[in-house]
């Protein structure tokens, strides 16, 4: 009770809020939510299979139920692949989640969002797939139905915010890899094959080492004629 209360206390200072906005927990909220809420108003106002025109010619509104994976894919129906697609989203989302928060503190921005995107959108689908059975809402799998022209599958916002957020991770590898690669031609490490590199970096380590124990040798004999110099005036005033 004392930790909720803390918690409950905190939320009504500036910091809780700044840190809210910044872990994109909001955008997560805001698109399950968003998911959620036109699934429903599609389901309440279309029969399946109907077809409603939001822009002729290029998209439309169909609603349709989905038993496999995203974008109609895997749609067998039966009860032991229905179970499969239910313990991969569930696996999934927890895998996200779990990537999200280990690295919160070391993730960029830009992979906080693409994240963030998979998040909702794997855990928006996880929801129909766990609990619209028809024996609770009267039909079976994931609401479907945004419906694009030159695109056959029918697919939702959940299926949207999962794509592009992992889309905007591949760009990021991309970048990331070629920035990479930059990095090495700079460096002249596409001049040489890789046993070339490694004999290059062993030789270095020699170098380094050969040089050490000259450093210490010269230490010790100048240190050496410090000390027989300052004994040489001793020797002077005993004669």
């Amino acid at each position: 009770m004392d930790k909720i209360k803390q918690f409950l206390l905190s939320m009504k200072t500036k910091e809780f809020w700044k840190e809210f906005f910044r872990s994109l927990v909001w955008l997560m909220v805001l698109i399950f939510v968003i998911d959620i809420v036109s699934k429903w108003i599609i389901q309440n106002n279309l029969t399946p299979g109907q077809k409603v025109d939001f822009i002729p010619g290029f998209i439309s509104f169909t609603l349709s139920y989905n038993l496999g994976a995203s974008f109609g894919m895997g749609s067998d129906g039966s009860i032991p692949f229905r179970i499969l697609w239910i313990s991969i989203s569930v696996i999934m989302s927890i895998a996200l989640v779990f990537v999200y928060v280990k690295n919160y503190k070391k993730l960029a921005k830009s992979y906080k969002v693409a994240l963030a995107l998979m998040i909702a959108g794997a855990v928006g689908n996880m929801i129909d797939r766990c609990f619209y059975w028809n024996a609770i809402v009267g039909f079976d799998g994931v609401i479907d139905w945004i419906s694009i022209s030159f695109f056959p599958p029918i697919f939702n916002i959940a299926d949207s915010s999962l794509v592009i957020g992992a889309a905007i991770l591949l760009v990021l590898f991309i970048i990331e890899l070629v920035k990479e690669g930059i990095e090495k031609g700079k460096r002249g490490e596409y001049k040489y094959s890789p046993k070339e590199l490694e004999a290059q970096l062993n030789n270095k380590k020699k170098d380094e080492n050969k040089g050490e124990p000259i450093e210490n040798s010269t230490d010790e004999e100048s240190s050496k004629e410090e000390e027989n110099h300052v004994e040489e005036p001793v020797n002077d005033d005993n004669e």
